[in-house]
């Protein structure tokens, strides 16, 4: 299971991605097996949007597009501790559309 979560807002976006946990598994016995360790990776940020060099003012109608840019952390979580990456942040850059879906 993970979490990824995009906020667009005026001029900003916001991103939030706790990928897929990774489980070794050791064999603990002849018939059983158990979790060595749990470790997430997570992606975190807040972006500039903008679109011609102007910020994109975003509306929930009619969505909006432009240019992201910003520094994108990564973060390894094995229990007890949160710990970056070697080099994390890193610059980032996109587009990013978003198209509503009417109901």
């Amino acid at each position: 299971m993970g979490l990824f979560r995009l906020t667009p807002s005026d001029g900003g976006v916001s991103l939030l991605w706790h990928s897929g946990y990774y489980v070794p598994y050791e064999r603990f016995n002849k018939n059983r097996w158990v979790a060595a360790t749990i470790e997430d990776f997570t992606y975190s940020g807040e972006f500039s949007w903008t679109n011609g060099g102007q910020p994109v003012v975003f509306d929930p109608v009619n969505g909006g597009t432009g240019l992201v840019t910003g520094d994108l952390a990564a973060t390894d979580f094995s229990p007890g501790s949160y710990d970056p990456f070697p080099g994390s942040p890193r610059p980032v850059q996109f587009v990013l559309t978003v198209t509503p879906i009417s109901g």
